[in-house]
Protein backbone atom coordinates (compact mmCIF):
# COMPACT_ATOMS: atom_id res chain seq x y z
CA UNK A 1 0.00 0.00 0.00
CA UNK A 2 1.80 3.14 -1.25
CA UNK A 3 0.90 6.36 0.52
CA UNK A 4 0.03 9.31 -1.68
CA UNK A 5 2.57 12.14 -1.71
CA UNK A 6 0.85 15.11 -0.05
CA UNK A 7 3.91 17.01 1.21
CA UNK A 8 4.52 20.41 -0.35
CA UNK A 9 7.92 21.20 -1.89
CA UNK A 10 10.01 23.90 -0.18
CA UNK A 11 10.80 26.93 -2.34
CA UNK A 12 13.87 29.13 -1.82
CA UNK A 13 14.80 32.27 -3.78
CA UNK A 14 18.17 34.05 -3.56
CA UNK A 15 19.72 37.00 -5.41
CA UNK A 16 23.49 36.57 -5.88
CA UNK A 17 23.43 34.06 -3.05
CA UNK A 18 21.40 36.16 -0.57
CA UNK A 19 17.76 36.27 0.46
CA UNK A 20 16.51 39.83 0.11
CA UNK A 21 13.85 41.93 1.78
CA UNK A 22 11.06 43.69 -0.09
CA UNK A 23 12.32 46.77 -1.93
CA UNK A 24 16.00 45.87 -1.54
CA UNK A 25 18.50 46.93 -4.21
CA UNK A 26 20.08 44.24 -6.40
CA UNK A 27 22.71 44.37 -9.11
CA UNK A 28 21.48 44.90 -12.70
CA UNK A 29 23.48 41.74 -13.43
CA UNK A 30 22.00 39.69 -10.59
CA UNK A 31 21.66 35.91 -10.72
CA UNK A 32 18.41 34.68 -9.18
CA UNK A 33 18.58 31.08 -7.95
CA UNK A 34 15.20 29.44 -7.41
CA UNK A 35 15.27 26.01 -5.78
CA UNK A 36 12.46 23.59 -5.06
CA UNK A 37 13.21 20.78 -2.61
CA UNK A 38 10.81 17.89 -2.15
CA UNK A 39 10.72 15.10 0.45
CA UNK A 40 9.83 12.40 -2.06
CA UNK A 41 12.92 10.29 -2.83
CA UNK A 42 11.38 8.63 -5.86
CA UNK A 43 9.23 11.14 -7.71
CA UNK A 44 11.93 13.53 -8.84
CA UNK A 45 11.32 17.12 -9.94
CA UNK A 46 12.84 16.68 -13.39
CA UNK A 47 10.50 18.67 -15.58
CA UNK A 48 10.46 22.41 -16.37
CA UNK A 49 6.82 22.48 -15.27
CA UNK A 50 8.22 22.34 -11.72
CA UNK A 51 8.41 26.15 -11.80
CA UNK A 52 6.17 29.06 -12.74
CA UNK A 53 7.90 32.46 -12.86
CA UNK A 54 6.43 35.93 -13.47
CA UNK A 55 8.27 39.25 -13.68
CA UNK A 56 6.90 42.78 -13.75
CA UNK A 57 9.24 45.51 -14.99
CA UNK A 58 9.13 49.13 -13.75
CA UNK A 59 7.35 50.32 -16.91
CA UNK A 60 4.73 47.54 -16.82
CA UNK A 61 1.46 47.37 -14.92
CA UNK A 62 1.00 43.61 -15.41
CA UNK A 63 3.21 40.61 -14.74
CA UNK A 64 4.65 38.73 -17.71
CA UNK A 65 5.26 34.99 -17.47
CA UNK A 66 8.90 34.09 -18.09
CA UNK A 67 9.50 31.11 -20.36
CA UNK A 68 11.57 28.47 -18.57
CA UNK A 69 13.13 27.67 -21.95
CA UNK A 70 14.35 31.23 -22.54
CA UNK A 71 18.02 32.23 -22.81
CA UNK A 72 17.80 33.90 -19.40
CA UNK A 73 16.89 30.63 -17.67
CA UNK A 74 18.84 27.47 -16.96
CA UNK A 75 16.84 24.56 -15.55
CA UNK A 76 18.75 21.90 -13.61
CA UNK A 77 16.49 18.95 -12.79
CA UNK A 78 16.64 17.00 -9.54
CA UNK A 79 18.93 14.04 -10.07
CA UNK A 80 19.20 12.20 -6.75
CA UNK A 81 17.25 11.37 -3.59
CA UNK A 82 17.70 14.93 -2.28
CA UNK A 83 15.18 15.86 -4.98
CA UNK A 84 16.18 19.48 -5.41
CA UNK A 85 15.38 21.18 -8.72
CA UNK A 86 17.13 24.44 -9.57
CA UNK A 87 16.32 27.35 -11.83
CA UNK A 88 19.13 29.79 -12.51
CA UNK A 89 17.62 33.01 -13.80
CA UNK A 90 19.73 35.84 -15.20
CA UNK A 91 17.13 38.41 -16.22
CA UNK A 92 17.89 41.32 -18.51
CA UNK A 93 17.29 44.26 -16.15
CA UNK A 94 17.75 47.13 -18.59
CA UNK A 95 15.24 49.45 -16.93
CA UNK A 96 15.97 51.26 -13.68
CA UNK A 97 13.35 51.16 -10.94
CA UNK A 98 11.24 48.67 -9.01
CA UNK A 99 10.70 45.14 -10.35
CA UNK A 100 8.35 42.49 -8.95
CA UNK A 101 8.99 38.74 -9.05
CA UNK A 102 6.43 35.98 -8.46
CA UNK A 103 7.45 32.32 -8.20
CA UNK A 104 5.67 29.05 -7.52
CA UNK A 105 7.04 25.51 -7.62
CA UNK A 106 5.28 22.17 -8.03
CA UNK A 107 6.57 18.69 -7.24
CA UNK A 108 6.14 15.62 -9.44
CA UNK A 109 2.89 14.74 -7.63
CA UNK A 110 1.44 18.18 -8.32
CA UNK A 111 1.78 19.55 -4.79
CA UNK A 112 2.43 23.31 -4.77
CA UNK A 113 5.07 25.15 -2.73
CA UNK A 114 2.31 27.22 -1.15
CA UNK A 115 -1.27 28.40 -1.56
CA UNK A 116 0.12 31.69 -2.89
CA UNK A 117 3.06 32.73 -5.03
CA UNK A 118 6.30 33.79 -3.36
CA UNK A 119 6.47 37.50 -4.20
CA UNK A 120 9.27 40.03 -3.77
CA UNK A 121 9.93 43.56 -5.07
CA UNK A 122 13.49 44.58 -5.89
CA UNK A 123 15.11 47.83 -6.96
CA UNK A 124 17.65 48.22 -9.77
CA UNK A 125 19.97 51.11 -10.56
CA UNK A 126 23.29 51.18 -12.41
CA UNK A 127 24.46 54.16 -10.34
CA UNK A 128 27.03 53.21 -7.71
CA UNK A 129 26.13 54.82 -4.41
CA UNK A 130 26.13 54.13 -0.71
CA UNK A 131 23.75 55.11 2.03
CA UNK A 132 25.32 56.19 5.24
CA UNK A 133 26.84 53.64 7.32
CA UNK A 134 25.10 53.92 10.58
CA UNK A 135 26.30 52.13 13.70
CA UNK A 136 23.92 49.74 15.36
CA UNK A 137 23.11 49.93 18.18
CA UNK A 138 23.87 53.61 18.84
CA UNK A 139 24.42 54.61 21.67
CA UNK A 140 26.30 51.41 22.42
CA UNK A 141 28.77 49.76 24.78
CA UNK A 142 30.35 47.08 22.58
CA UNK A 143 29.57 44.90 19.56
CA UNK A 144 28.76 47.80 17.27
CA UNK A 145 27.92 46.71 13.73
CA UNK A 146 27.39 48.93 10.68
CA UNK A 147 24.22 48.96 8.58
CA UNK A 148 24.30 50.35 5.04
CA UNK A 149 22.99 49.90 1.51
CA UNK A 150 25.06 49.72 -1.67
CA UNK A 151 23.62 50.28 -5.16
CA UNK A 152 25.10 49.76 -8.63
CA UNK A 153 26.49 46.78 -10.50
CA UNK A 154 29.38 45.73 -8.25
CA UNK A 155 30.11 46.42 -4.56
CA UNK A 156 33.02 48.69 -3.49
CA UNK A 157 36.51 47.21 -3.71
CA UNK A 158 37.90 49.56 -1.07
CA UNK A 159 36.53 50.53 2.31
CA UNK A 160 38.06 52.41 5.20
CA UNK A 161 36.30 53.58 8.37
CA UNK A 162 38.15 56.10 10.52
CA UNK A 163 36.90 56.61 14.05
CA UNK A 164 38.02 59.94 15.54
CA UNK A 165 37.67 62.07 18.62
CA UNK A 166 35.59 65.22 18.18
CA UNK A 167 38.87 67.13 17.82
CA UNK A 168 39.76 64.98 14.79
CA UNK A 169 42.37 62.62 16.27
CA UNK A 170 42.15 59.15 14.64
CA UNK A 171 41.77 56.47 17.33
CA UNK A 172 40.67 53.47 15.25
CA UNK A 173 40.84 52.42 11.59
CA UNK A 174 38.71 49.59 10.24
CA UNK A 175 39.91 48.30 6.87
CA UNK A 176 38.20 46.26 4.16
CA UNK A 177 40.01 43.11 5.41
CA UNK A 178 38.65 43.63 8.92
CA UNK A 179 35.20 44.56 7.72
CA UNK A 180 34.35 41.49 5.63
CA UNK A 181 32.39 41.05 2.39
CA UNK A 182 29.90 43.56 0.99
CA UNK A 183 27.09 43.04 -1.50
CA UNK A 184 24.70 45.11 -3.58
CA UNK A 185 21.66 45.85 -1.44
CA UNK A 186 21.25 46.06 2.30
CA UNK A 187 24.26 45.04 4.39
CA UNK A 188 24.87 44.41 8.07
CA UNK A 189 28.60 44.11 8.72
CA UNK A 190 29.97 40.80 9.98
CA UNK A 191 32.50 42.94 11.79
CA UNK A 192 31.66 44.17 15.31
CA UNK A 193 33.60 47.03 16.83
CA UNK A 194 34.22 46.56 20.56
CA UNK A 195 34.79 50.20 21.45
CA UNK A 196 38.59 49.92 21.64
CA UNK A 197 41.30 51.93 19.86
CA UNK A 198 43.99 50.70 17.45
CA UNK A 199 46.00 49.40 20.44
CA UNK A 200 43.11 47.44 21.94
CA UNK A 201 42.49 49.89 24.78
CA UNK A 202 38.93 50.75 25.74
CA UNK A 203 37.95 54.27 24.68
CA UNK A 204 36.41 56.65 27.19
CA UNK A 205 32.67 57.26 27.17
CA UNK A 206 31.45 60.04 24.94
CA UNK A 207 30.84 61.12 21.35
CA UNK A 208 33.14 59.95 18.55
CA UNK A 209 33.08 60.74 14.86
CA UNK A 210 33.48 58.22 12.07
CA UNK A 211 34.34 58.85 8.43
CA UNK A 212 33.57 56.36 5.68
CA UNK A 213 35.76 56.12 2.57
CA UNK A 214 34.61 53.77 -0.21
CA UNK A 215 35.88 53.34 -3.75
CA UNK A 216 35.29 51.29 -6.89
CA UNK A 217 38.21 51.26 -9.34
CA UNK A 218 39.73 54.28 -7.53
CA UNK A 219 36.50 56.28 -7.90
CA UNK A 220 34.76 57.42 -4.71
CA UNK A 221 31.16 56.26 -4.28
CA UNK A 222 28.44 58.86 -4.19
CA UNK A 223 26.55 59.22 -0.94
CA UNK A 224 22.82 58.83 -1.44
CA UNK A 225 20.61 60.86 0.91
CA UNK A 226 18.12 58.81 2.95
CA UNK A 227 15.96 59.23 6.03
CA UNK A 228 18.71 57.53 8.04
CA UNK A 229 20.94 60.60 7.79
CA UNK A 230 20.26 62.10 11.20
CA UNK A 231 23.68 61.11 12.56
CA UNK A 232 25.54 61.49 9.27
CA UNK A 233 26.55 64.41 7.03
CA UNK A 234 29.45 64.99 4.62
CA UNK A 235 30.56 61.35 5.02
CA UNK A 236 30.99 61.88 8.79
CA UNK A 237 28.73 60.36 11.44
CA UNK A 238 28.53 60.19 15.22
CA UNK A 239 28.90 57.23 17.56
CA UNK A 240 27.87 57.50 21.20
CA UNK A 241 29.98 55.22 23.44
CA UNK A 242 28.83 54.43 26.95
CA UNK A 243 29.44 51.76 29.57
Amino acid sequence: DVKADKINPVLDVTFDGFRIINGDFVSPKTTIRITSKDDSKFKLQNDTSSFVVYLRKPSQTDYQQVSIGSNEMQFIPASNSQNKALLEYKPLLAEEGMYSLKVLSKDASGNLSGSNFYEVDFNVTTKSSITNFYPYPNPATTNIKFVFTVTGTIPPDRLLIRIMTVSGKIVKEITQDDFGPMKIGQNISQYSWDGTDNYGDRLANGVYLYKVITRIDKEALEHRETTGDKFFSNQVGKIFLMK
